[in-house]
């Protein structure tokens, strides 16, 4: 994807040299919106500033936390069929204080062989479930207008939180043990829940042992040594030497006459 020359890469919304007046407001799109129809609409109203970026989530960015992940209809169904759609929701509600989900068009028609109550329950899921607003619009023009009008009421002219960084949100308590989960090196979203509801908190999971974490699915024998042996391992923050957090040795035990394991795959 091409960009331009001195475009920031972030996250949130910042203040550019054009949105520095109070009646402009500024929105910045993903590189990948290019095409879509709806940035070449912004561009042609008076008093919209955009700035081009790289987002990891989401489409737009409008300030004050908000932002905007756009769907076309037969887009929102096909990322129902491939269950895209529910990653990237979590995805935006992990990142974003007030995520919004734009649907362009009417999902119950687009032709693509789901059942209308698989699209309706998908539609529930996000709004009831997970407490995703979803927003319709009739095309990338209706887009266009829809996002210069939130813009303008969380860009207010004297508020303080004008054009304020895409906040994430607090999360729950859940969130908060995953998010620490996954800081352990080599540990994702997926295996943090794991280690979690097989320890049941942070706490127990600090104490388990190799042999209690090579019961979690995708913990194979040298990444449960690590873990073990980090998590357990005393705080010297004056002691840069890593190598026994990160991982077993290969070397035996002094005094044993064990020969040391041949390098190989964790189950």
């Amino acid at each position: 994807m091409e960009g331009r020359a001195g475009v920031q890469q972030h996250d949130h919304v910042t203040v550019g040299a054009a949105a520095a007046s109070a009646p402009t407001v500024l929105i910045v799109a993903d590189f990948r919106e290019r095409a879509s129809g709806v940035v070449s609409h912004l561009e042609s109203l008076a008093g919209v500033h955009v700035e081009w970026t790289q987002l990891h989530v989401a489409d737009f960015l409008l300030g004050d936390g908000v932002a905007v992940e756009r769907k076309s209809a037969r887009d929102f169904v096909a990322s129902i069929l491939d269950r895209r759609l529910f990653d990237q929701t979590e995805r935006l509600l992990d990142a974003f204080e007030r995520p919004l989900l734009v649907l362009e068009g009417d999902p119950l028609t687009t032709g693509i062989g789901v059942h209308p109550n698989a699209i309706r329950g998908a539609l529930a899921h996000i709004a009831v479930a997970r407490r995703l607003p979803v927003l319709p619009s009739a095309g990338p023009q209706d887009t266009a207008e829809l996002l210069v009008i939130i813009a303008r009421q969380v860009q207010r002219t004297g508020s303080e939180q004008l054009r304020a960084p895409a906040k994430r949100r607090a999360g729950t308590v859940a969130e908060h043990q995953e998010a620490v989960a996954v800081s352990l090196p080599g540990v994702g979203r997926v295996l943090a829940r794991r280690l979690l509801e097989r320890s049941g908190s942070l706490a127990a999971l600090a104490g388990s042992d190799a042999s209690t974490l090579r019961q979690v699915r995708g913990i194979g024998r040298q990444r449960a040594h690590a873990l073990s042996r980090l998590l357990t391992a005393p705080y010297r923050p004056n002691d840069d030497r890593m190598q026994q957090a990160e991982g077993p040795s290969d070397k035996p035990p002094p005094g044993s006459s064990r020969p040391a394991p041949t390098a190989g795959r964790d189950s």
